[in-house]
């Protein structure tokens, strides 16, 4: 068991049978089995997503206030439909700036709102949309 990662303890306490007893020379990975493997990595997956989701909130609050020339150069609608029959749909707006590109999530309205190709001023906070004036429209959050 050289490709193992799994550690060998001569006197390793665990609970048998709700006792608390020693094993002689026995397999961590044997006597513990899969279920807290898994459970680990799905707790470190669900940690790492909850961690990136609040950072990018704390620099969206951190960002200023901007308003710069852009225009909507591609409109994206990602939709997910689990189990119970649930539809759930993410709607981005990719705008081309002059320092590159930015992703804004928006609601149905705003994304129905604005045409793509359309040339304007953005007025954004980090990744968060704010308003979009094009031509002599105005849409805002």
């Amino acid at each position: 068991m050289a490709g193992q990662r799994c550690v060998r303890r001569t006197f390793m306490l665990y609970f048998a049978h709700g006792k608390l007893s020693r094993a002689g020379k026995k397999s961590l990975c044997r006597e513990v089995g899969l279920l807290p493997v898994f459970l680990l990595l799905f707790a470190c997956l669900f940690l790492g997503v909850l961690i990136q989701g609040v950072a990018q909130f704390v620099q969206n609050e951190r960002a200023p206030v901007v308003t710069e020339p852009a225009r909507l150069v591609r409109k994206v609608a990602n939709t997910h439909t689990d189990a119970g029959g649930g539809v759930q749909e993410t709607l981005t707006l990719v705008f081309a700036l002059e320092s590159g590109e930015l992703r804004c999530c928006v609601s149905g309205r705003v994304y129905r709102a604005v045409p793509e190709g359309s040339a304007g001023l953005l007025t954004h906070q980090g990744t968060r949309f704010r308003r979009f004036d094009f031509g002599r429209r105005t849409v805002e959050k």
